[in-house]
């Protein structure tokens, strides 16, 4: 798991003709196996992912796994795409209030009820 991923953290490159264009992700600094035990470090104190860029399930203390990262991925693309960050918000509370206005308030009760079903914990 990847874990936290910027725009700046995105590379990408031409081949000479122009026709193709090759993406690749870059600093790894916190990076991580998928297991149990490096999640587990990162529910009581440390921020996983930069809060523009953090996964519902993360922002909420729920299980996460590999998908967080595809969050982030689509929140780097939208922001590549329309020239300014997606979500804004100075706080995990207002971080989750965007999404809500964009997504549906169903967005989350699906995310959380997605993480508890599949990590047996709902």
């Amino acid at each position: 798991m990847r874990g936290c991923a910027w725009p700046c953290h995105v590379l990408s490159t031409q081949d000479n003709d122009g026709a193709a264009c090759r993406i690749k992700l870059a600093d790894f600094s916190n990076a991580m196996h998928a297991t149990e035990r490096e999640i587990s470090a990162y529910f009581t104190n440390f921020e996983l992912q930069s809060l523009w860029y953090r996964a519902p399930e993360v922002m909420m203390g729920v299980p996460f796994g590999l998908p967080i990262d595809m969050w982030s991925a689509g929140c780097v693309i939208a922001e590549l795409f329309l020239g300014e960050p997606l979500f804004t918000g100075m706080q995990p509370a207002a971080m989750l209030q965007q999404i809500v206005k964009l997504l549906g308030e169903s967005s989350l009760r699906i995310i959380a009820e997605s993480c508890a079903s599949f990590y047996g914990t709902g």
